[in-house]
């Protein structure tokens, strides 16, 4: 059975069903809408195949076809594609996930099934580039109605260490930004910063993966402390991508979310950063810094509540 929507940046299992199958018999691609990750033959009755899906900002189609001499003739499976609402962003279907791990600290035990509701994740973590945006505007209009209340009067929102960031290597996440920062630039864009069970269904699929690309450590599939660098632009690590699409889940920057701390005035980092080890940046791993904390290794990306009929 194929998945009844398909979005765009998603990695998806589709079937094709019939009779006859052997081995040897393939699924390929018909278009350039997705790039085909796994073939697996099943039965004689049944093809599987994983497919990521093309990140173009449009709707479309998928065509799927059998490869191999028995399989040449077959009718293309054509599958419905659409693309999420807001530019930049993925959709993460309403459903369960599991959510924690029975392997981690105390704070992140014991694994258990949530249920959300639908939503849109940014794909990437917030860059210089973007943030530079409103900054400007803050600057021009010194508009603080949409801030948290909490945060310091006529807070100026300029990054630790902006002067030397801002006009180099625009795709880089943005850093040296605390929570309060992070929520006033999601408030202006018209949306808000993920809780933690949103960041990481997003990061992690339904299946409670320990990394966003699978269960399996691999260090070239993230920007970690292997890598022995600082942050890498937003859109590396193709190979590293969660089953929605997101880029840099794991490592590269710590990200702010919604999740409060066990102190009053902590909010919950999750992802890990080019800091942190490969076991750091699983996806059930949580740690929380106060509101006011400002690292070169701590940025953030957004989410947004979707209404689909």
């Amino acid at each position: 059975m194929q998945p009844e929507t398909v979005f765009r940046s998603h990695r998806v299992w589709f079937t094709l069903d019939g009779t006859g199958f052997r081995n040897r018999h393939g699924i390929e691609i018909l278009d350039e809408n997705g790039q085909l990750l796994e073939t697996r033959f099943e039965s004689g009755r049944q093809l599987k195949a994983l497919v990521r899906i093309t990140d173009v900002e449009a709707d479309g189609e998928l065509r799927l076809t059998l490869s191999g001499a028995a399989g040449s003739s077959l009718e293309p499976v054509i599958i419905k594609i659409q693309a999420c609402p807001i530019s930049g962003m993925t959709v993460i279907p309403a459903g369960a996930f599991l959510f924690g791990s029975d392997q981690g600290s105390d704070s992140e035990r014991p694994q258990k099934e949530i249920e959300l509701p639908e939503f849109a994740c940014s794909l990437r973590e917030v860059s210089k580039l973007e943030y530079l945006e409103f900054l400007n505007y803050m600057q021009e209009h010194g508009d603080h109605s949409l801030c948290h209340p909490d945060e310091a009067p006529d807070k100026s929102h300029i990054p630790d260490g902006w002067e030397d960031q801002q006009f180099s290597a625009p795709y880089l996440p943005v850093t040296g930004v605390d929570w309060f920062d992070a929520y006033a630039y999601a408030a202006w864009k018209g949306w808000r910063l993920p809780t933690e069970q949103e960041w990481e269904k997003a990061a992690r699929g339904i299946e409670g993966a320990t990394f966003p690309w699978g269960n399996e450590p691999d260090s070239s599939r993230a920007n970690t402390a292997a890598i022995g660098s600082g942050p890498r632009s937003t859109y590396d690590f193709q190979a590293g991508r969660s089953p929605f699409g997101l880029f840099n889940a794991a490592g590269n920057v710590w990200e702010w979310t919604a999740g409060n701390g066990p102190g009053a005035n902590e909010m919950v980092v999750r992802g890990g950063s080019f800091r942190s080890d490969l076991n750091g940046c699983r996806t059930f791993v949580r740690n929380w810094l106060d509101r006011t904390t400002r690292r070169q290794d701590l940025g953030f990306r957004c989410a947004a509540d979707l209404g689909f009929a």
